[in-house]
């Protein structure tokens, strides 16, 4: 299943039970914080303007100021939380029909395969 990441007016809705912390690696690596997860449910939901990340019960707001797609599978959201900038990508890995979600220096998910898109 192929999810459409360009259409203006969608929501899509990843879920998953792992996460990694960035902010507690050397040099903020994604895949050793992928390494040793925090196991909790994960929910993030992407519209148009936002990105509503929710970890067990704290939840961060990303507003969407610019995205790019970086190839046929990756895009890229420039966002704002609390006025500071923060870039997230969305990764559709095809080989596994799943997604990797990244907030630079703040978090990753990786393995979603559970993304369901509503408009």
């Amino acid at each position: 299943m192929l999810i459409a990441l360009s259409a203006t007016s969608q929501t899509t809705t990843y879920k998953t039970n792992k996460w990694g912390n960035t902010k507690l690696t050397q040099d903020h690596d994604w895949a050793t914080a992928l390494d040793n997860p925090v196991k909790e449910n994960v929910t993030i939901v992407e519209t148009p303007t936002t990105f509503k990340a929710t970890f067990g019960q704290k939840i961060k707001l990303y507003k969407i100021i610019k995205s790019s797609k970086m190839d046929e599978d990756t895009k890229v959201y420039n966002t704002l939380m609390n006025a500071k900038p923060y870039i997230i990508k969305v990764m559709y890995i095809s080989s596994d029909k799943s997604y990797a979600i990244l907030c630079e220096n703040e978090w990753a998910v990786a393995n979603v395969t559970d993304a369901v898109t509503a408009k």
